[in-house]
């Protein structure tokens, strides 16, 4: 999985890969407002529900979630991808096995959430903190 913390088109990006097809969720306004009008729920609700377990969200709600996530990017892009379709994508991540994509859907979820930047709290922080200030060139002098 690929996180990507650039510019405005790729704050927040998350790169998925759903067959030989490795495209870009973009967290934007314009995929929460999909997300959210074509589940009939709220991105907060999908967050908590991820956050529970990353296997509790559905087939459906990932296939759209991945979806609003790619048409976001191509429009940002303007690319061809402003144009892919539910049904292609539900066809590729069927193939793929749903949950093994679960990661990435949830850290587009994630960034989503925060505005389009990266969570940057949890385990991971922490260990990067902690090897940073226990590595032999870290200067700790005041």
């Amino acid at each position: 999985m690929t996180l990507l913390n650039g510019n405005a088109t790729t704050r927040g990006a998350v790169e998925i890969t759903l067959g030989d097809h490795t495209f870009r969720m973009t967290p934007s306004w314009q995929a929460l407002d999909e997300i959210e009008t074509g589940l009939g729920v709220g991105i907060g609700f999908l967050f908590g529900k991820a956050m529970h377990s990353s296997t509790a969200l559905s087939f459906n709600e990932m296939a759209v979630i991945i979806t609003a996530g790619i048409r976001a990017t191509g429009v940002a892009e303007r690319s061809d991808d402003r144009n892919v379709a539910l049904a292609k994508v539900k066809e590729l991540l069927f193939n793929e096995g749903p949950y093994n994509r679960a990661v990435e859907v949830v850290a587009f979820i994630a960034a989503a959430i925060n505005g389009g930047r990266l969570v940057e709290t949890g385990p991971g922080k922490v260990e990067a903190e902690a090897e940073t200030a226990d590595s032999p060139s870290a200067d700790t002098s005041v």
